[in-house]
């Protein structure tokens, strides 16, 4: 497809072959001789014997002119009864009717020798490319032979032989009729005198009319005269939109022929001259400004934009399937209601454009007629171009304006039609065509934030086709990014009543659940998302999320687990799975979990807070102080990495970890942080006071936290314990006194 986009051929320029059988194994080259090597970019080729004479005619098909050829075998003209072939048409019964699939042996004998060769055809539906032969069964026969028996092997495999066949003659063969049928036919006279093909005079120029007008994408320009961007559109009538470079003498001459014919150009169409220097890939010597100056060039102009030159490349790909070379000057027609019907290459005649504009207002018939260079007749209606296509392919190439835009009219069109269609079934495919189009430019106008504007076009597409899911699902985005939760949540309570396996409606909804502390509910919405979607990464760590919270721990470790399996670089579902290994008590898995965040986003201070807790729990107080130390460094106000910094510091075992003066001055901020009220900020800070030697100090802190805990609380045994230490005069050891 490309090779042809680019106006090259499969296999261009090759001429028709033949081969003579010389029946020895080897063939003669006979194409010259009989006057089939054309040079034509032949497709396809179908043998019938068309004037019934006894000999096979050849219908050839070429991808280019002419584009039919009917060549008439002329060997039997000066037999009056040919006896030197036999015609069988095939009809089955048992079999398909057309007998595709049968063979047909036919037996000869030789006068002279009596010797016997068989001659073998079958019945083939579509015998060569694009080309079906006729399905008669047609054998050429010697002078000297005769036939001796005729046997058909139909396709259901069974047998069956025939009598009262001879040459030069026509016959109906029917599947359980051991007689066959004359059918002989009177020989047809054809006139088919050879004619001459006219072909236009080869030129450098362009000239393409379109019957159905493509509206044109959002042409912006900058101004020659105000250096401002200027929409490119028509106005009320037909508009022409020219191309040209400076350095090109032809299109410099195309603006004074403008300028010249003013009068006549003004009265019928208006005109914007865009030129293209600014894209060149060489400098330009030359100004446009000057050369429009210097042509009077009485219309407007601007300078191109490399957007704009894209979406003309774009265009081009649509309405020619291809694009043309780059060359100017290059032209669009529009008609006045700025919809392409024309394109042109090279210099074009004044009044060739002129004609083209006026009669872009005729009807799609009248366009289809006038765009072709040839008379003929059309056999069947113009097609109505419908614009979705359009809309993908600006899509496609980044032009979202373009695709929202192509999206609107082709809604506008299918709209009309649906109003003025009487018929039940085509007005119920026309509902669903123009609803798709309400819902995508609803997604258009949600995915760019205009989530207020895509409302009406969701509510419109969803009145046609209530029972679109997808529709639903996103008039539930649309509704939930204005705020209007409730509304949102009916619209994906309808979508997953339509579809219970819309993974992103359920998700909604059980984040939506979520959110209001209906943990049941979401935990139902979620599950039936993995049980359908068992790769879904996100339902399955918000699953273990919910668990969590409601004490699944079991089942919440393992949704979590799988979470991890399925994306390993997913940090919220590592620290999840962490907090949850260590409310167990496995310290060392959670650590592992936390170690792992730390590698995926080194500057998380949440992950190495948490790291360093678990390794608190498990006496490493090394790592400990490593780990939050760092948090502290990338999160200054993280008040409980301070505390059990300050806890480790006041109370480990190593000699080298201890640091009584820094655990002093942490704990002391703290303690003012907090209003002498919270019993573990006192608790940590008795024991820096201890540390330091102050033990009256350690003494009455502890006694104030005692103080503040209840007599049930598991905190209360541990201070009272320190407690009797510094009453002692003796420190905590072993990091008796840290805190959970």
């Amino acid at each position: 497809m490309q090779l042809l986009r680019e106006g090259k051929s499969f296999s261009g320029r090759e001429r028709n072959c033949a081969f003579l059988n010389l029946g020895n194994r080897q063939f003669a080259t006979t194409s010259w001789n009989m006057g089939v090597d054309f040079p034509d970019d032949g497709r396809a080729i179908a043998s019938v014997d068309w004037d019934h004479d006894g000999d096979l005619d050849l219908w050839f098909l070429n991808r280019t002119g002419p584009r039919l050829r009917f060549m008439r075998n002329q060997a039997n003209d000066r037999i009056e009864s040919p006896d030197n072939f036999v015609a069988l048409t095939l009809r089955g019964t048992n079999s398909n009717r057309d007998a595709i699939g049968a063979r047909v042996e036919l037996q000869l004998k030789d006068r002279s020798t009596s010797e016997s060769t068989w001659l073998i055809e079958t019945v083939r539906a579509g015998d060569g490319y694009l080309s079906q032969a006729s399905k008669t069964v047609h054998f050429g026969i010697g002078p000297d032979s005769t036939i001796e028996s005729v046997s058909v092997r139909w396709p259901d495999g069974t047998t069956q032989s025939f009598d009262g066949i001879d040459a030069g003659h026509r016959y109906l063969l029917t599947e359980g009729a051991n007689q066959a049928v004359a059918t002989d036919e009177q020989r047809r006279t054809i006139s088919l005198p050879a004619q001459d093909q006219a072909t236009s005079p080869a030129t450098n120029s362009v000239r393409a009319l379109f019957a159905n007008a493509v509206p044109l994408p959002i042409f912006e320009m900058h101004s020659l005269e105000s250096g401002e961007r200027e929409l490119v559109t028509a106005q009320g009538k037909p508009l022409l939109i020219l191309f040209w470079a400076s350095s090109c003498p032809i299109c410099v001459d195309e603006l004074s022929q403008f300028t010249a014919h003013n009068k006549s150009v003004a009265g019928a169409i208006d005109v914007v001259a865009i030129n293209l220097d600014a894209l060149a890939i060489s400098p330009v010597t030359s100004n446009a400004t000057d050369v429009i100056r210097q042509t009077r060039f009485p219309f407007r102009s601007g300078s191109a934009t490399d957007v704009l030159m894209d979406k003309i490349r774009v265009l081009q790909r649509i309405v020619l399937n291809r694009p043309l070379a780059s060359a100017v000057p290059f032209m669009l027609l529009a008609d006045a209601n700025n919809q392409l019907v024309a394109m042109y290459q090279g210099a074009q005649p004044i009044q060739t454009i002129i004609d083209d504009a006026a009669s872009s207002s005729n009807s799609i018939v009248a366009r289809r007629s006038r765009s072709v260079p040839f008379p003929g007749t059309w056999t069947t209606p113009p097609d109505i171009l419908l614009l979705r296509p359009v809309a993908s392919v600006f899509q496609e190439a980044g032009h979202d304006d373009d695709y929202l835009r192509y999206l609107q009219l082709d809604r506008q069109r299918l709209s009309q039609l649906l109003t003025s269609s009487n018929s039940d079934k085509v007005r119920q495919q026309l509902a669903v065509r123009v609803a798709n189009d309400s819902f995508d430019v609803g997604l258009s106008l949600l995915e760019s934030g205009q989530a207020a504007e895509s409302i009406d076009y969701f509510r419109e597409g969803l009145e046609l086709v209530p029972s679109s899911a997808k529709g639903h699902f996103h008039f539930g985005r649309a509704l939930e990014s204005v705020g209007k939760s409730e509304s949102a949540f009916a619209e994906y309570s309808s979508t997953v009543s339509l579809d219970p396996k819309f993974a992103r409606a359920r998700f909604r909804l059980g984040m939506m659940a979520a959110s209001k502390n209906r943990f049941d509910e979401a935990i139902e919405h979620f599950r039936s998302i993995v049980n359908d979607h068992p790769d879904h990464v996100d339902a399955w760590a918000n699953l273990g999320v919910i668990l969590a919270r409601t004490r699944k721990n079991e089942e919440a470790i393992a949704a979590l687990k799988r979470a991890t399996e399925l994306d390993d670089s997913r940090v919220q579902s590592w620290l999840a799975l962490g907090g949850q290994l260590a409310s167990r008590g496995e310290f060392s898995k959670a650590a592992d979990c936390f170690a792992r965040v730390t590698e995926l986003q080194p500057n998380l201070a949440q992950g190495f807070a948490a790291l360093g807790q678990a390794f608190a729990q498990m006496k490493q107080d090394e790592n400990a102080v490593t780990a939050l130390r760092r948090a502290i460094s990338l999160n200054p106000r993280d008040a409980g990495s301070q505390l059990s910094l300050a806890s480790i510091q006041a109370a480990s075992s190593i000699e080298s970890i201890r640091d009584g003066e820094n655990a002093l001055a942490i704990a002391t901020q703290l303690a003012a942080m907090t209003q002498n009220q919270d019993p573990r900020v006192l608790d940590v800070l008795a024991a820096a006071y201890a540390e330091t030697g102050d033990f009256d100090q350690a003494t009455k802190i502890a006694n104030d936290a005692l103080a503040l805990i209840p007599n049930e609380h598991p905190l209360r045994k541990q201070v009272e314990s320190r407690l009797a230490l510094y009453r002692s005069k003796k420190t905590v050891a072993g990091g008796a006194n840290r805190t959970d």
